[in-house]
């Protein structure tokens, strides 16, 4: 079954970017206070789900990251199947979906993705998380 963008698109609303916010995917992933983070942790879990059903249904996983830090400071990345780093390519669309300011812009932006990255979004698609 395809991508389902109107369930995609009501889902993104239950989690709006702050508009006061710009996110930057970096080696770290999306590092910033906790309280920032709930609309990359949707969005990064699509395009998790993207990147599964490019790489062949391969879990790709989400880590949520704190390590040595003060408690609210956190951050989401994503891990390839191997245990990479997300391919450098792949920070740009993080940083994007992050960053749509609305749902309209945050489907879009997926659509553009799944054009320009060829994906069959009728591939299931799994995650690890950690």
């Amino acid at each position: 079954m395809p991508l389902d963008y109107t369930v995609v698109a009501e889902a993104s609303d239950k989690h709006p970017k702050p508009t006061y916010y710009q996110y930057q995917y970096g080696t770290a992933g999306f590092r910033t206070l906790g309280d920032r983070l709930d609309s990359v942790v949707f969005r990064i879990g699509i395009l998790a789900a993207l990147r599964s059903m490019k790489h062949n249904s391969y879990a790709i996983g989400i880590m949520i990251t704190a390590s040595h830090n003060p408690e609210q400071d956190n951050g989401v990345k994503l891990v390839d199947p191997r245990g990479e780093m997300l391919e450098a390519s792949w920070e740009a669309h993080a940083t994007t979906l992050a960053n749509a300011r609305n749902s309209t812009e945050f489907i879009n932006s997926v659509q553009q993705i799944v054009e320009s990255q060829n994906i069959d979004t009728s591939r299931p698609a799994h995650s690890a998380t950690d």
